[in-house]
């Protein structure tokens, strides 16, 4: 790839910008993960927390049911057996309160962490004792069964589930921000994956089919160059046609008119190289004399040539 295509697409840059829309696009999906795993232990806590608080409301109507089937029963075992259950449900709602207001460890709160419910907190807690008070009269056997203890135990029930319903809210709320803010997220990974594909994806193909025209282009033009170029090499190589040559001298006319010698013309057209010398008939001629002792010579150079 050449300097010029290099200069009409700036390939590290855009580089560097693939990298940083990478890197952001995992960063908001990241953030989304999260916020997910946010939403989801607090789902986890509040589902943990609605159980409780069910668990506390369910044991508070038991005591209540004991109670009457206590008064209800003829029999002292049966009353005995009754308040053995009674007991042991007031010792697990009284647990259960103390979970509930101090928030242990699986609840991930207490149950007055929504605002709504720290303004009910006093009264709540008002209603609790006034039942507790009442169902301790009957559990240690201090007194008759109060006479308000079903409305003191409805009283307890109501406010649980007031308290209840704003946590069911509050989780609501919570879902419907986290599912507006991944809606958020996803337009603008979305968003930013279009971006991307326009900006930096969409010039960088350009670019490439530029160069690759341009290298196309290149390798074409080269490629002819090598056919002409052969082509002229072996119209060189290869001596063909009418040659035109004067019976006088010898030489040779060109393609120019011009009239050269035969060494020369075949030269400039061939790879063969002439080197002079004389043949038996023209050294015979030439040198009468001593014609004999030169052929003799040249026949003794010959046989220790051809013996070696």
């Amino acid at each position: 790839m050449d300097d010029e295509t290099q200069a009409e697409f700036p390939y590290a840059k855009a580089t560097i910008i693939y990298v940083a829309a990478l890197s952001l696009l995992a960063a908001i999906v990241l953030l989304g993960f999260l916020i997910v795993r946010e939403q989801h232990t607090r789902i986890t806590h509040d589902a943990a927390l609605i159980n409780a608080a069910g668990r506390q409301r369910m044991l508070a109507q038991r005591m209540v049911r004991d109670v009457l089937a206590m008064e209800a029963s003829s029999l002292a075992v049966d009353r005995t057996k009754a308040r053995s259950s009674l007991q042991d449900t007031y010792q697990r709602w009284r647990m259960g309160h103390e979970r509930l207001l101090q928030g242990e460890a699986g609840l991930g709160g207490d149950i007055f962490r929504v605002p709504a419910n720290q303004e009910k907190r006093a009264e709540f807690q008002e209603k609790f004792e006034g039942f507790q008070a009442a169902i301790q009269i009957v559990v240690q056997g201090n007194g008759s069964v109060p006479e308000n203890l079903g409305e003191r135990c409805d009283a307890y029930v109501s406010d649980m589930e007031s308290l209840l319903f704003e946590i069911q809210r509050d989780s609501e709320a919570r879902s419907m921000t986290v599912s507006w803010m991944l809606q958020v997220i996803v337009g603008l990974a979305l968003l930013l994956i279009a971006t991307e594909g326009v900006f930096v994806f969409r010039p960088l193909i350009v670019g490439l089919r530029g160069s690759f025209g341009k290298l196309r282009e290149a390798h074409e033009r080269v490629q002819h160059e090598l056919s002409a170029r052969m082509q002229a090499e072996q119209e060189r190589d290869v001596l063909k046609g009418l040659l035109p040559i004067c019976a006088g001298c010898k030489r040779i006319r060109d393609d120019e008119g011009q009239w050269q010698p035969v060494e020369m013309y075949i030269e400039e057209r061939s790879e063969a190289r002439f080197s002079h010398g004389l043949c038996r008939e023209c050294i015979r001629r030439l040198y009468p004399e001593r014609a004999d002792a030169i052929l003799a010579k040249i026949d003794e150079q010959d046989v220790s040539e051809s013996s070696h």
